[in-house]
């Protein structure tokens, strides 16, 4: 996602993940201090940024609404990942 960020008077690039769970348990890393299970509707309601409001779109269009397309997955169960 591209955003123009204010504070520093220029374009900024954001990395966008998302990953199909099967727990609703979550564990945040230390620079992480909330979560919330959103629906997308309320999502798109706490995101500032058009760009960003197309991302979800688009997540929600192509990772939940259909199957994702294999090159887009990545099981975290295969044991190759890291050779």
């Amino acid at each position: 996602t591209l955003f123009y960020d204010p504070f520093t008077k220029g374009i900024s690039v954001s990395a966008n993940f998302c990953a199909l769970v099967q727990s609703e348990h979550v564990t945040l890393s230390k620079e992480h201090d909330a979560f919330c299970w959103c629906t997308p509707e309320e999502a798109r309601e706490k995101l500032a940024f058009p760009a960003q409001k197309e991302t979800l779109s688009f997540i929600h269009q192509h990772f939940v609404l259909n199957e994702p397309h294999h090159v887009s997955r990545l099981d975290i169960n295969e044991t190759n990942l890291l050779a």
